[in-house]
């Protein structure tokens, strides 16, 4: 018995290009009328069909290429029986009704295949517990993730698109690559490198993230609506509450010493120093006499170690440092 909708992909795609006659588009109408499966098989054929009229920069394919592709996927041979089932198996037609409308209506393949992109699971995943942690990135890009930090990434997909979520605070050295893009994706935000190297706190249990540029620009984006560009010296504040950016000159000389270890003091509070050099070098130091924690102090130090430091500033304000197994105690009569 002759089987009237064995070729009903083929019908499908004539109708949906505009190439079908009366009979198809007759054929077509009794065969959706016969289930619930070959309707949702024809709408999902036919939202493929308007999504790829859409697309405005057609890629020239070898649709013959891309249909033998599609068939050995199918694991469809040659000498399969000749009458297909659509019903018991509408994705897989639905497959071949998406090869054939890409060969009669000229459409972009690129759209068909990106109906169903294989998942990308950020599968590397770097964190700093309680330490500082200095990583390379798989193209040659340098991170340094401040503490109780995390980011994470696809190992599988990072060749081809460098997408990074990022959760707490991290300074990025970006290898640029004019042909991959370089985004960080911190709650709201998407940061995208313009060849720079830059900070990003992003701290989850805060209502702000904020970006630093040291070197470079950087594009920023919010919820895929507003968007700024930052360069050298620039920072941006955002509020995830009110979906505000606050941009302005960064005022804060030491918010990457983490990563670098450079430190400019302009008449600050030793107290501030001390915060700042705990944070830093993971250590517990400590005040003997309260009176110390207004002392105030103008120096810089480039990567250099804490007893260097700590000995700059005792002979500079007149202190005694002294270290025992947990922490080291600074003590003096205060600021003269």
């Amino acid at each position: 018995m002759e089987n009237r909708f064995e070729h009903i992909d083929e019908t499908i795609a004539r109708v949906l290009s505009g190439e079908a006659n009366f009979r198809d588009k007759n054929l077509l109408q009794e065969w959706i009328a016969l289930s619930e499966v070959n309707k949702n098989t024809f709408s999902a054929s036919e939202k493929l069909f308007l999504q790829s009229k859409n697309v405005k920069h057609q890629i020239p394919v070898d649709t013959d290429k891309a249909w033998m592709k599609v068939k050995s996927r199918m694991n469809v041979q040659e000498n399969d029986a000749k009458i297909i089932s659509i019903n018991s198996r509408p994705w897989t037609s639905f497959l071949r009704i998406a090869a054939i409308l890409a060969i009669v209506g000229g459409l972009s393949a690129a759209v068909y295949f990106s109906l169903a992109p294989a998942k990308m699971v950020n599968d590397k995943i770097i964190s700093s517990a309680d330490v500082i942690v200095h990583e390379i990135l798989p193209d040659g890009s340098s991170i340094t993730l401040n503490k109780n930090s995390s980011l994470s990434y696809s190992s599988a997909g990072y060749g081809k698109a460098r997408i990074i979520q990022l959760k707490g605070e991290a300074f990025f050295d970006v290898k640029h690559d004019d042909t991959k893009v370089f985004a960080i994706e911190a709650g709201e935000l998407k940061i995208e490198d313009i060849g720079t190297s830059f900070n990003v706190n992003a701290n989850p249990a805060a209502k702000n993230i904020v970006v630093t540029v040291k070197t470079g620009e950087v594009k920023i984006t919010a919820n895929g609506k507003s968007e700024i560009n930052l360069v050298v010296g620039e920072t941006a504040d955002y509020n995830s509450e009110t979906n505000v950016f606050v941009k302005s000159l960064s005022e804060d000389k030491n918010i990457t010493a983490y990563n670098d270890k450079i430190f400019v003091f302009d008449n600050t509070e030793l107290q501030v120093i001390v915060k700042l050099l705990n944070e830093v070098y993971s250590q517990n130091i400590v005040f003997q006499n309260d009176d110390l924690k207004k002392c105030r102090l103008t120096a810089s130090f480039n990567n250099e170690t804490l007893d260097s430091i700590l000995g700059v500033i005792a002979e500079t304000l007149q202190l005694q440092v002294n270290k025992t197994e947990t922490e080291i105690k600074l003590n003096g009569n205060g600021c003269k």
